[in-house]
């Protein structure tokens, strides 16, 4: 009788343990095709998915210059480049154009900052990298709706 329940035990902790790493298995499944879509996003919407990684690309950015952690700056500006160079093939008129080379120049300026530990000189580029975030979705959006701009300054932000 003992050893009838002692072996019902020792297979209910066996099934546990086997529906456990069974979970634990499928889990890790579930997580390894997450991260493959993240890597390689379906075509269809991969614009968005780039505009998304930007927005959080951004905010680190941001954070770091709010922390004055210019090596997390670095490696988010870094990011942001490799992003840039992606998402410009879905984008092209010559205002987009101008704007994609005022952005790629920010975001040097910014990394080139961060590494020289330059806060100051971080926090101006940060600020030329997000008014040009503004500009080119006031662009995208205003082309989307076919809207005529209203009479601006059609120059860079790099007024000083």
């Amino acid at each position: 009788m003992k050893l009838q329940r002692h072996s019902r035990l020792i297979l209910v902790m066996l099934g546990c343990t086997l529906f456990g790493a069974a979970m634990v298995l499928l889990f890790q499944l579930i997580w390894q095709a997450a991260e493959e879509h993240e890597r390689n996003p379906n075509r269809v919407n991969l614009r968005n998915q780039i505009m998304r990684r930007k927005t959080k690309t951004m905010h680190d950015i941001l954070d770091g210059m709010i922390y004055g952690d210019l090596g997390r700056v670095e490696t988010a500006a870094n990011r942001m480049q490799k992003y840039s160079e992606t998402i410009n093939e879905f984008l092209l008129d010559p205002r987009y154009e101008k704007l994609s080379l005022e952005f790629d120049l920010s975001i040097s300026e910014l990394s080139d900052s961060a590494i020289r530990k330059d806060m100051d000189a971080a926090k101006e580029a940060t600020l030329r990298l997000e008014r040009n975030c503004i500009e080119c979705h006031s662009h995208i959006n205003r082309k989307n709706r076919n809207l005529k701009p209203k009479a601006t300054n059609e120059s860079s932000f790099n007024e000083t």
